[in-house]
């Protein structure tokens, strides 16, 4: 607990600042859904989104096989222990 809003919003920014950068640095990478960067790529997210059942599935064994972990790295203390 914080004795301030400036000391709480401090520590909310040092507890999730490299959270938030591990995931931006995803987008920038340009190999992504949202970034295509070559026509394969842009084909391929089009298709996906012709079909939006897979499109969860596909881009979650796309991250696992990059090695992705960022997305779902963040814990929250009060959840600890319940996932």
């Amino acid at each position: 607990m914080h004795s301030g809003h400036t000391a709480a919003f401090a520590a909310y920014e040092r507890r999730l600042r490299p959270f938030a950068e591990r995931n931006q640095a995803l987008a920038t990478r340009g190999d992504t859904a949202v970034t295509p960067t070559t026509r394969e790529q842009l084909e391929s997210r089009n298709a996906l989104l012709r079909d939006p059942e897979s499109i969860a599935k596909e881009m979650a064994t796309a991250s696992a096989q990059a090695g992705r972990t960022a997305h779902s790295g963040l814990l929250l203390p009060e959840y600890a222990g319940v996932l």
